[in-house]
């Protein structure tokens, strides 16, 4: 590799990777993600692999929501969140963020895992590799609902028209308030 993208590759693997752990599979495909929920692009294409993240939501142990995306789309969806709620997450997050690299509590509040209703996890991957840093991390239910409140109208909107565009079903209806701002 040579260029900029190349060196901003090989910076990202020396903070560390490791495998992707096996949580972060998808459990409706029985197996790696791959392919981008909203392009449908493949995360692996002839031999050249691409940067993305998986999110799965939890009610105790059982996957309720689960999606992988590309970082361009990753990046296009975070363009559509209205400039309020950014700013609202962004400080909220910042003045609390914790990473341990570990699912086991909550980025932010370090609640643990296994005294949440629900959860969110999160893996930043390139190919078949976990990129370990900020990631993987996990959301408790109580700091989503925090988030999803800070989020404008015109951000809920778009959520809910992104969440009716991908996902239907009654598992819905029963998880937490579902967030799908790819942080």
């Amino acid at each position: 590799m040579n260029g900029r993208k190349g060196d901003d590759i090989r910076k990202l693997f020396d903070v560390g990777t490791r495998p992707i752990d096996p949580i972060f599979e998808s459990v409706y495909e029985g197996g790696p993600f791959r392919r981008c929920l909203e392009c449908e692009g493949p995360f692996f294409d002839g031999g050249q692999e691409l940067f993305y993240v998986i999110m799965k939501v939890f009610v105790h142990d059982e996957t309720i929501v689960e999606l992988a995306m590309c970082e361009k789309c990753r990046s296009r969806m975070r363009q559509e969140i209205s400039d309020k709620s950014k700013e609202a997450i962004t400080r909220f997050i910042a003045e609390r963020f914790r990473p341990s690299a570990t699912i086991d509590s909550c980025a932010i509040c370090q609640r643990r895992r296994d005294t949440c209703r629900s959860a969110t996890v999160y893996a930043y991957c390139f190919g078949s590799r976990m990129i370990v840093h900020d990631y993987p991390l996990m959301i408790c239910d109580r700091c989503e609902e925090t988030i999803q409140e800070m989020m404008s109208d015109e951000t809920r909107g778009w959520q809910q028209d992104f969440m009716d565009r991908h996902f239907s079903g009654p598992s819905l209806e029963v998880g937490p308030k579902l967030s799908p701002v790819l942080i």
